[in-house]
């Protein structure tokens, strides 16, 4: 397969950018749930975060706010 030059060329300027730039770029262009759509019980808005266990892994839940 060929492929042609100006697609190459596009291919290896987003190669040229560093993988942590690319990664943050496309998580600014994919927010999250909108805060005020979820709320607990207590009719309070509820955000994101997240937490550690012991071994490193990441358990994200929501909090009322």
């Amino acid at each position: 397969m060929v492929v042609p030059q100006a697609m190459w060329d596009a291919a290896h300027a987003l190669l040229t950018i560093s993988p942590l730039t690319r990664a943050n770029r496309t998580r600014c262009q994919t927010p999250s749930l909108p805060r005020w759509l979820i709320f607990g019980s207590d009719r309070r808005a509820m955000s994101p975060t997240y937490a550690r266990g012991r071994r490193g892994q990441q358990y994200r839940y929501y909090v009322s706010q």
